[in-house]
């Protein structure tokens, strides 16, 4: 199954142009980094932060996602993929990868209400 339209959407603008994300985020939604370290992001809301937080420096280009597993539940409006990502570090040139497990509830109008983004902290 392929990944829902507003999972690739986010995916899109958060490396490439993060005003788009306007399209896709409630206003008033939020994105949660749990495994984030003390040091890190972990909690953004609304979609202006997004939008501050994803339209600064880029640390990665040539993004590529692989879609590994997808679980939709429509009824509930909530989706559930397992990616596998690809990059590379544009300060060093070094191949940057990693897993991630990405819990994303839409909506009434199928935008993005809640984000919850799993990764390997020891890759990033």
């Amino acid at each position: 199954m392929p990944l829902h339209p507003a999972m690739t959407g986010h995916l899109q603008a958060v490396t490439q142009d993060a005003e788009r994300l306007r399209e896709w985020w409630a206003p008033d939604g939020v994105l949660e980094f749990p495994y984030a370290t003390a040091d890190m992001t972990s909690r953004i809301e609304g979609v202006d932060r997004l939008v501050e937080y994803f339209g600064g420096a880029r640390r990665w280009r040539d993004w590529r996602f692989d879609e590994v597993n997808t679980i939709a539940d429509p009824a509930r409006r909530l989706y559930v993929a397992e990616i596998h990502a690809s990059a590379t570090w544009i300060e060093t040139g070094a191949a940057y990868e990693q897993d991630y497990v990405i819990w994303m509830a839409l909506d009434e109008h199928g935008r993005i209400q809640s984000w919850r983004e799993y990764w390997d902290k020891a890759r990033v």
